[in-house]
């Protein structure tokens, strides 16, 4: 008797599961076939879209190459749940980045680098709104003003990665102890590994609704590092 009652409850929640992943494929297909105004692309698998084109290749630019040279100099694309719209002309980027830039300003949502810029609140990873403006006119005074890069003209050649990493290190030791430490070199290992986490792909990031990859991310990140 408890052996059938164990075997009907993994029953319901394989059924479970099994309706929950059939309603997420049917949202995203709807989506597809779906008339909104988008440009040309190719055609778009259900839950994965254009994901099995790009994982083919071992040079993806090869693939918009040969994509644009069919659909066009302004392509969408879907991987997973994402959308992307892939420019390959001059004269279209040039529109994009110059002419409509306010509106194509913002930084993409991903999971990572909203983990280590806490919530995505510096100046790289920051959402173009007041904050990342103002961040962006203390940069431009205090680092990158003309005055500001002619008195940094006269000195001894230095190993720019190395000085960047040092303050990276400081700044980072200021923040979590209040003061500089002397032993924030034992820090450098853990900071490298974040730099290497940021460059690099993650599922997560293709399937934002689904809450279970990003929190396995995060175990993954936190075992990672520590």
């Amino acid at each position: 008797m408890e052996h059938h009652n164990h075997l009907s409850n993994i029953t319901f929640i394989s059924f479970i599961i099994f309706l929950l992943v059939l309603f997420k494929i049917v949202k995203i297909w709807s989506y597809n076939t779906s008339t909104v105004n988008l440009p040309p692309g190719p055609w778009k698998l259900p839950f994965i879209g254009n994901l099995h084109q790009i994982i083919s290749r071992s040079l993806p630019h090869h693939l918009f190459k040969i994509l644009a040279d069919k659909y066009g100099p302004l392509m969408h694309l879907k991987l997973g749940e994402v959308p992307y719209v892939i420019v390959s002309s001059p004269e279209i980027a040039k529109e994009i980045m110059k002419t409509h830039d306010l509106n194509f300003c913002d930084r993409p949502n991903l999971l990572l680098s909203t983990i280590f810029s806490y919530n995505a609140t510096d100046v790289i990873f920051s959402m173009y709104r007041e904050w990342w403006r103002e961040l962006r006119k203390i940069c431009v005074i205090e680092l990158l003003s003309a005055k500001r890069i002619q008195s940094f003209s006269e000195g001894s050649v230095v190993n720019l990665s190395e000085k960047i990493f040092s303050m990276t290190y400081g700044i980072t030791a200021r923040a979590v102890f209040g003061k500089r430490n002397r032993h924030q070199d034992v820090f450098i290992p853990a900071l490298e590994k974040v730099v290497v986490l940021l460059g690099r792909f993650e599922i997560a990031d293709l399937y934002p609704s689904i809450k279970l990859l990003q929190w396995m991310t995060r175990e993954k990140t936190k075992n990672v590092i520590f």
